[in-house]
């Protein structure tokens, strides 16, 4: 403990950056560069009033000047009351006498203080009034009022658009200049605003005092806590009057209420966009700033979200957090469990007005959806074949790679995806998980369940557009089509001659094995 103690007094204690102006120094560069805006001031006229002062050294109690009820301050020239000139000072001497008993900050001023324990307290005593949202501070409420009323008193000269608060203007000039002033001394990453490096900081350490006794995850607030706690107590006390829904927070059933209601609360000034959350505000802010504060130590990735960077940490990791109660399956992300859950109850609410087919997941709908349109939006930028899905193009790009990332661990055998490994391990097992209700036959995959149903029901939805000819599944649609257009894809690497099926090529092979 001692030697940890040591080594932050001696952080502390460090400023290696130096003003060249008055010789203040500072134990980092941002605070250097806006100590050094109190300088830019005309130092012409300053130099004119100051050079009976500069002629003799002045004594350490005069280092200031009245100016009838104010004092000048003689490093930077500004006038201020008397009663606030050693505030004043401390931005040139870097003492913050004030300290934060929970997370060690300290501050300039007793109001910053103050100001600063209402984060870990969760007290917000101001309110508005229209629709009820609270602050921790005045100046907070009234920017926020502004949303309310539409006034926009700053306006961006480079091109004339307006804003409500001056902070947002000023980081709007920031898209014109692509100014990045805000550097991270740790790994050297800069910012557009200060706010971004104090949460890229976060990334590096990161101070949550509330531990809790249930997970020993730690938080920031203990009004963060709380919410959390209701996680493992299953209680949601605050219940929607319009649909029954219940909510672990009063601002999660808020932001429900928003559904009902369709009112926006959130405004982007930057295009006018509105939204129902908070969240999903923040998130498009950074599509104006493109600043992507957490940054991954393993590979170097950036991300605009914590949520991000820890879902990505993942991948690394191998963790996979989220089990399945029923078989015990693991996934890195939530939203990953819930779509195979139904895989359990049957359900699939998500169903194709086309031909009635239905999935467990939207994105599995919209998969099926460009079967009919023929869509394919990826395209391999080698050979130029286009996909429907981002994964189709990912696994045939392993095919000029000759990557194949997964491994049978009973005979070594590698795959180009999951999907592959998965059913070849039925040939170890001999698992036949589902089965025929029609005739009882099983299958190793749900896939060929629904093409032998097919042979039932005479159901073929899959048609060639030139002759009109139906097939039971995409492959053999696939297949046919090679009569039409002449395609033969499989080359004999002996003769050279050209076939349209594998089974084809087979066939031919053994007539060289023979001779």
């Amino acid at each position: 403990m001692e030697k940890k103690e040591s080594k932050s007094k001696e952080k502390k204690t460090d400023k290696k950056y130096s003003c060249e102006k008055c010789g203040c120094k500072f134990s980092n560069n941002s605070n250097l560069k806006r100590h050094v805006k109190t300088h830019k001031k005309d130092t012409a006229a300053s130099n004119k009033e100051s050079n009976a002062a500069v002629s003799q050294k002045p004594s350490a109690e005069s280092n200031t000047q009245s100016v009838g009820k104010q004092v000048t301050c003689e490093i930077c020239d500004s006038a201020f009351p008397k009663s606030y000139l050693d505030i004043h000072m401390r931005t040139h001497t870097g003492e913050k006498p004030h300290r934060c008993k929970v997370c060690d900050a300290s501050f300039t001023q007793k109001s910053h203080l103050v100001m600063h324990i209402r984060i870990h307290t969760g007290e917000k005593p101001y309110r508005c009034q229209i629709c009820e949202t609270s602050f921790s501070r005045k100046d907070m409420l009234s920017s926020h009022m502004r949303s309310h009323t539409g006034v926009k008193p700053y306006r961006c000269k480079e091109c004339d658009s307006s804003f409500s608060h001056l902070s947002t203007l000023k980081n709007h000039k920031l898209t014109h200049t692509k100014e990045k002033p805000f550097t991270c001394e740790i790994c050297g990453h800069s910012f557009s605003r200060h706010s971004n490096l104090k949460q890229h900081l976060h990334t590096h350490d990161e101070k949550k005092p509330f531990r809790c006794e249930t997970c020993a995850s730690t938080f920031k607030t203990e009004e963060l806590l709380k919410d959390h706690a209701q996680t493992h107590s299953g209680d949601r006390p605050y219940s929607c009057d319009v649909c029954d829904g219940s909510f672990t927070t009063t601002l999660a059933l808020k932001q429900h209420k928003n559904i009902h209601t369709r009112e926006k609360t959130y405004f982007c000034e930057g295009c006018n966009t509105s939204f129902t959350n908070k969240s999903g505000f923040s998130r498009h802010k950074c599509n104006h700033v493109h600043e992507k504060c957490f940054c991954c130590e393993v590979c170097g990735t950036a991300y605009s979200w914590k949520s991000q960077l820890i879902r990505h940490l993942r991948t690394h990791s191998g963790e996979r957090p989220f089990s399945c109660e029923t078989c015990g399956a693991s996934f890195s992300r939530k939203s990953y469990l819930k779509p195979h859950m139904r895989t359990h109850s049957g359900e699939r609410p998500y169903s194709c007005e086309l031909c009635g087919s239905s999935f467990t997941n939207i994105s599995g709908l919209n998969y099926h959806i460009r079967t009919h349109s023929g869509e394919k939006p990826y395209s391999c930028d080698l050979c130029n074949i286009s996909f429907t899905s981002t994964s189709g193009l990912t696994s045939h790009k392993r095919t000029h790679t000759g990557e194949k990332p997964y491994t049978c661990s009973q005979c070594n055998t590698s795959f180009t995806t999951s999907s592959s490994l998965k059913r070849h391990k039925f040939i170890h097992t001999g698992e036949k998980p589902v089965t025929c209700d029609i005739c009882g036959l099983s299958f190793s995959m749900r896939s060929h369940l629904k093409e032998h149903i097919r042979r039932h029901t005479g159901e073929k939805p899959y048609s060639c557009e030139v002759c009109t000819n139906s097939f039971t599944t995409s492959t053999s649609l696939k297949y046919h089509m090679r009569t039409h257009t002449g395609e033969k894809p499989y080359s004999c690497e002996v003769c050279g001659s050209s076939f349209s099926f594998k089974s084809n090529l087979n066939q031919h092979m053994q007539k060289h094995a023979v001779s």
